[in-house]
């Protein structure tokens, strides 16, 4: 509960901060106020819904800062989880982002900042690399099969952290 809190506390101060075009800015402001709304569509199976919400979510983290860096983030993995396809599909548009992002992961994503959330940052992140596994195995688009390789190999790396 608590993290979601700070969630939306960051999102509130961030939202003014990166929103350089009227196009973010309306992106940021649907993302902070529907925050838990699109964890749970991210986490279903409509397609109608799904697409366009990980398309914003994409145009969000083009034009992500560090501020909102992280928000993001933790809704691209749910995205990557249960929609992997899709979500590579759009985060492999923007290559130079998707190698800095990765850089990124250890501490944007991955490291317990409100304490208590180690178990669920290594459940989330054990169901991604389940997820890129299953998407390698069974035959992955030739043009999206590097993303997932080289997100595999970062989570490989990647250990949770706790903020003490």
């Amino acid at each position: 509960m608590l993290k979601n809190i700070v969630i939306l506390i960051f999102l509130m101060f961030s939202s003014s901060v990166i929103a350089s075009t009227p196009r973010t800015e309306l992106n940021l402001l649907w993302m902070k106020n529907n925050y838990f709304v699109i964890q749970e569509h991210l986490e279903s199976d409509e397609s109608k819904i799904v697409v366009p919400t990980i398309n914003t979510l994409g145009e969000i983290w083009v034009h992500r800062d560090g501020a909102v860096s992280g928000e993001v983030s933790l809704l691209l993995l749910v995205a990557l989880t249960h929609h992997t396809y899709i979500t590579l599909a759009v985060l492999s548009s923007e290559p130079d982002s998707f190698s800095k992002w990765l850089n990124e992961l250890q501490g944007i994503v991955f490291t317990d900042f409100n304490g208590g959330e180690v178990e669920q940052l290594s459940h989330a992140k054990e169901d991604l690399v389940r997820a890129l596994s299953l998407y390698m195995n069974s035959n992955p688009q030739v043009a999206l099969a590097p993303y997932a390789e080289s997100l595999l190999e970062q989570l490989e790396g990647i250990s949770i952290r706790s903020v003490d």
